[in-house]
């Protein structure tokens, strides 16, 4: 702060200027997240010295979207302003080498460092009170679709574990050729009707259901059922046969692959806010990344859906078999 009136002769211009000081950024924090005062700044001096330290580099890669930062550069030793530049690029590929303003440290050379950044405040500084505001703007939309984003998610989980064991019902009351188990699973109507509510998405029935069916092709060509049931008999071999009766494997498959659909359904229709009709081709193209994206992330509660699994096969079967077929606990890591 002892520096604010030499800042303040350097950096004077045609507009009047606010210097706001900043605390000292936290070596180690878990969310690397700006305080809110940088935000509301129309443009961020960040006093860097070198060699780039790890937690610099975190904060650096940090800065808010559009927010505009010059680095003020005090090498540890003197060297050539453009191997500066050129060795801080190679370590941060945001830093832009006309806003690197090489300083020695010495108060006198403060001045002459900071010129570039007085010129460009003079050109571009009625442009920045402008763009500020619609900057913050674009910045609490972000926030708010990640919430609403997250709440649609939560509502996900609900729409989830009512459809599973719809299908799963259904194909336990009669087994079916694994292609149309893929149809049971990735066109439930119902599900794919409220999930479109849920995003917005003026699509129709038949619309939502060529894009879910496009999904679920990719799940059968990335195995998805046969990893499931795999997965189920070497879980039933470990903790008892007793339960794999009838179309048990199929159903749980049925169940499981419901969940991967309707997760890459989701991330359909939430890269496709306002988009009056679905691109088949485009999400014939991009369906396998969809899908196994969304196959890894369930694959993460996976051993909780099979003890709910499993508890749910022991009610199909009634309360008689129910001593024998316990739901048992499995570890995490099965």
């Amino acid at each position: 702060a002892a520096w604010a009136p030499q800042l303040q002769a350097a950096l004077r211009g045609r507009l009047a200027l606010s210097l706001r000081w900043g605390e000292a950024l936290p070596a180690v924090s878990r969310e690397r997240q700006w305080p809110e005062g940088f935000a509301a700044a129309d443009v961020v001096l960040f006093h860097l010295v070198t060699p780039l330290r790890a937690a610099d580099l975190r904060w650096l890669e940090a800065v808010p979207p559009s927010q505009p930062l010059w680095l003020l550069v005090q090498p540890e030793a003197p060297c050539d302003p453009a191997v500066l530049a050129s060795e801080l690029a190679s370590q941060w590929p945001g830093a832009a080498a006309d806003r690197l303003l090489p300083w020695d440290g010495s108060p006198e050379a403060l001045a002459t460092s900071l010129q570039p950044l007085a010129r460009w405040l003079v050109a571009e500084g009625p442009s920045l009170r402008r763009a500020t505001p619609l900057r913050r703007i674009e910045a609490l939309h972000r926030r708010w679709q990640a919430d609403l984003e997250r709440l649609r998610r939560q509502r996900l989980v609900q729409l989830q574990q009512r459809t599973q064991w719809m299908v799963a019902a259904g194909v336990f009351a009669a087994p079916l050729p694994s292609l149309d188990l893929l149809v049971l699973a990735a066109a439930n109507g119902l599900m794919l009707q409220e999930m479109a509510r849920l995003w917005g998405c003026p699509w129709s029935a038949e619309q939502l259901k060529a894009a879910a069916m496009e999904l679920g092709k990719a799940s059968l060509l990335l195995g998805v059922v046969e990893w499931s049931s795999q997965a189920l008999l070497a879980a039933a071999r470990l903790h008892g046969a007793t339960w794999v009766v009838g179309g048990a494997i199929q159903a749980l498959s049925a169940a499981y692959l419901t969940r991967v659909v309707s997760h890459a359904m989701a991330d359909v229709l939430a890269l496709s806010a306002g988009v009056e009709a679905p691109d088949l081709e485009r999400i014939k193209r991009e369906a396998p990344l969809l899908v196994a994206r969304a196959a890894e992330a369930e694959k993460l509660d996976w051993s909780r859906f099979l003890q709910q699994g499993f508890a749910w096969i022991s009610q199909q079967l009634g309360p008689a078999s129910s001593p024998s077929l316990a739901a048992p606990s499995l570890p995490p890591a099965v």
